[in-house]
């Protein structure tokens, strides 16, 4: 009977013992790297500065903030607004969509897709801290948003970056 009582004792502190190593204890949060990255970008963004192809444009661009918001959905649309003024055509327009993801939806904390239908912006972004830098490349074709012209589509097209604070 002792031997009974010894083992069921083992066992119930072994069960006990595995119970909570799968409970807590680590540093994960259990959240989505999609959610994660959300909410590290959802929130108002002060342009710094934008270059195209090299070249400062930040003149062009004055007082622009980029507001990113949503609610977390695992494959989500999420929204952005900027406000400001724009070069017209723009490389941006001022309010859309986006999700997490290239146009395959891979990369979800270094890619995004901009727009949707026919518009669609593959962009690199990288958080550091507080500072958010995001990539993209118009071709040829664009036009632009705002106003834009097609006779004018020299001035959107190209490799841009836009840094935030």
């Amino acid at each position: 009977m002792k031997i009974f009582s010894r083992i069921l004792s083992l066992l119930v502190i072994a069960s006990m013992g595995f119970f909570y190593a799968g409970c807590g204890g680590s540093s994960s949060s259990g959240k989505a790297a999609e959610q994660t990255q959300l909410e590290n970008l959802s929130k108002t963004w002060t342009l710094q500065s934008v270059t195209l192809d090299g070249t400062d444009k930040i003149s062009d661009f004055t007082g622009v903030t980029l507001l990113i918001s949503g609610t977390y959905a695992a494959g989500g649309t999420y929204a952005y607004h900027m406000k400001g003024t724009f070069p017209n055509p723009s490389p941006w327009p001022n309010t859309g969509t986006w999700k997490f993801g290239g146009k395959t939806g891979t990369a979800l904390t270094t890619q995004i897709t901009r727009d949707t239908g026919d518009n669609l912006i593959a962009m690199t972004y990288t958080l550091t801290g507080t500072t958010l830098e995001i990539k993209f490349t118009l071709p040829d074709s664009a036009a632009g948003w705002t106003g834009g012209v097609f006779a004018r589509s020299a001035q959107v097209k190209g490799n841009w970056v836009f840094t935030f604070n």
